[in-house]
């Protein structure tokens, strides 16, 4: 909760903590008198940039969701007391902010809230998503440059809502959302966090699912993974419970026994279908549709070697659950947004589906980008190489990228290492430049990771 006196806004958990309310006169400089040796520790702040999207997007979840390592900037405040206003229930104390959803009930963001951030106009798409009616006034902000909300507008209509404006308002509305693949004039962050929040939505009616980065102190359950590599932070201070992967059992332990669940099948999702059926608990539609969309795009739509009989009969069985006549259709949907690259900054690019391993002691990263043509990536490839070569540079012996072609049905494999003649070896190929073309190669699971142990003596 949040109060106001005598101009200061401050955290009633931290009186200590005060914000002024009225803007302070501009900065004419900043000066740092050198000469003096720096030392000590510093703890970094989460950045407000990667926070305000993830907060707004507490909106289409009809509970309640955590945030930690939040930054107290006066963006934070602004955008909590805008939820706040909205009919969210909010504490933040910590670094730690808790948004409880399920009491909003109201689809018009004040212009006394909105005026005193840009960011505001991130919670226009989580509305229309989740009502189907939001009303947003024009946001104000930090005087860095035009922000224009017209590519929000744009991409919202796009996705089925009808935009009008009036007296310093945006107002949308929407009976039903619908998928569509969009393109910005010029990147924008804040405009892509939007769409996505809306859409996300509007396919199986999913409400977004809370973001953990700390499992200090909670109960967690290993969904897809039992490496310490990718797994929240602080794992050994919270209590793992339960295991359920399809991968190799990686280097999570645990004090006490938990439930193991994995299976040498195509992907999670067939998995937690088997455990549905072996408890003998229905699957809810929407909750199908997201299994299922994650069976086809682990299996590469059963093209994979990863791909088995038990991935095919639980598509076939959710697919009927979840109302979807076609999955060839929604499996090209996803891969359109899997593969659209434009405008994406490299790092990001590699990020996107990227794990690290320990492998005998050595770190080995690899990400994988799924493509339709190995075409739409040929303009950047210097800069992906630079990214990787970037993220080697944090300690790690290799980093490889799975440029992979899902109609060619091969990869075409980016190199940087300590040792490249190892890799060769690998997979029994030659370098050309910083790169190799494997043929039939789909699977990071299956046929990358397996190669690279066997090679680094695992």
């Amino acid at each position: 909760m949040i109060s106001e006196q005598k101009g200061f806004w401050y955290f009633q958990q931290d009186p200590s903590f005060l914000i002024l309310k009225k803007q302070v006169s501009s900065m004419d400089k900043i000066q740092i008198n050198g000469g003096r040796r720096l030392n000590g520790e510093v703890t970094i702040s989460g950045a407000k940039n990667a926070a305000l999207p993830l907060i707004a997007s507490s909106i289409l979840v009809d509970g309640i969701s955590t945030f930690t390592n939040v930054p107290k900037l006066m963006d934070i405040v602004s955008i909590q007391m805008l939820l706040e206003d909205l009919g969210a229930g909010c504490t933040f104390e910590n670094n730690t902010l808790t948004v409880d959803g399920s009491g909003i009930n109201k689809i018009e963001a004040e212009y006394e809230l909105v005026r005193k951030m840009r960011a505001s106009i991130l919670v226009l798409g989580p509305l229309v998503a989740r009502f189907g009616h939001a009303k947003v006034s024009m946001p104000g902000g930090c005087a860095i440059g035009a922000r224009p909300v017209n590519m929000h507008l744009s991409g919202l209509e796009a996705l089925g809502a009808k935009i009008s404006m009036d007296h310093g308002y945006i107002e949308a509305k929407a009976d039903h959302l619908i998928g569509n693949e969009i393109y910005f004039d010029i990147p924008t962050v804040t405009g892509t966090e939007n769409l996505m929040m809306a859409a996300v939505l509007e396919r199986f009616g999913m409400a977004m699912p809370e973001v953990m980065t700390d499992a200090a102190g909670k109960q967690v359950a290993l969904v897809d993974h039992s490496d310490l590599a990718q797994a929240p932070d602080n794992l050994s201070d919270g209590e793992v419970v339960a295991i359920v992967d399809h991968h190799k059992v990686g280097d999570v332990t645990t004090n006490n026994p938990i439930l193991f669940c994995a299976m040498p099948v195509g992907c999670t999702g067939t998995v937690l279908k088997i455990m549905y059926d072996m408890e003998g608990v229905a699957v809810e539609p929407k909750v199908a549709g997201i299994m299922l969309a994650a069976i086809l795009s682990d299996t590469v739509n059963f093209k994979s070697p990863t791909c088995t009989d038990a991935d095919k009969k639980a598509v076939a069985e959710l697919k009927a659950i979840a109302g979807v006549d076609d999955t060839d259709a929604l499996f090209m949907d996803m891969l359109k947004a899997k593969s659209a690259v434009v405008g994406v900054p490299p790092m990001d690019l590699l990020d996107r589906d990227y794990k690290d391993f320990d492998m005998n002691g050595k770190k080995i990263g690899v990400g994988q980008l799924e493509l339709a043509t190995l075409d739409q990536v040929a303009p950047m490839r210097d800069d992906l190489y630079k990214a990787m070569e970037e993220k080697k540079a944090g300690g790690r012996h290799t980093v490889l990228l799975m440029l992979t072609d899902v109609v060619k049905e091969g990869t075409d494999l980016m190199v940087v290492s300590d040792d490249p003649a190892m890799i060769e070896g690998a997979f029994g190929a030659k370098l050309e430049g910083n790169a190799m073309w494997l043929e039939g190669m789909m699977s990071r699971k299956k046929q990358t990771v397996p190669n690279l142990q066997k090679a680094f003596g695992c």
